[in-house]
């Protein structure tokens, strides 16, 4: 179990509630994601902060930090088969930033937005290559290729807290369907066009 906490510690816990590791970073931790990044069959620990630090643990000691240019809200593995195993981390400044899993920077794009709140890989072109799907408080759906070029980007008109990117007809083609903190639910192509969008009055 994985635990960050406002004061800026990360703690790993066993299933006993064992405590394994912990570890204090200078700000609230908002992302934490385990996984193992160099592949040596030792699980990582990834952070992020709302200073915009990214830090990777490995058993407690830091392997490498990065910092962005704003809080970190949402971190994406990008998992094969892709170009480069990169991390897509999302930015409180609506950025995002890809990293190889050894903390250098390949590219940065804004997004115009807001705070991005969630991130999804989809293949949204059918094309074998997975593409990067972002949502934020402006409303906006995005759809960013691995190389940091912008495909479509789909106004909603309200913060989206959630995604997800199942295929609802069958056809081998990804849909997104998101939430709105208004209350509306829509279904988008994989293009970005509105398939159709439902709304509900607050309870």
């Amino acid at each position: 179990m994985l635990v960050g906490a406002a004061d800026g510690r990360v703690v790993t816990l066993g299933l006993a509630q064992s405590e394994y590791w912990r570890a204090a970073l200078p700000a609230a931790v908002h992302v934490l994601v385990g996984a193992d990044l160099d592949e040596d069959g030792i699980g990582d620990v990834l952070s992020g902060s709302d200073d915009g630090l990214m830090t990777v643990f490995e058993g407690g000691v830091v392997r490498w930090q990065t910092s962005l240019d704003g809080a970190v809200t949402a971190v994406l593995l990008l998992a094969q088969p892709v170009s480069d195993n990169l991390l897509i981390a999302a930015s409180g400044d609506g950025r995002l930033t890809a990293l190889t899993r050894d903390g250098e920077q390949r590219w940065s794009i804004s997004l115009g937005g807001g705070r991005i709140n969630q991130l999804a890989q989809a293949d949204v072109y059918g094309d074998g290559v997975s593409d990067v799907l972002a949502v934020d408080d402006a409303g906006q759906v995005t759809a960013v290729t691995q190389q940091g070029e912008l495909l479509w980007q789909t106004s909603l008109g309200s913060a989206i807290r959630q995604l997800v990117t199942p295929d609802l007809n069958g056809d081998g083609a990804t849909e997104v369907i998101v939430g709105t903190h208004a209350g509306t639910v829509a279904a988008l192509t994989s293009t970005g066009g509105v398939l159709w969008r439902q709304s509900w009055a607050p309870w």
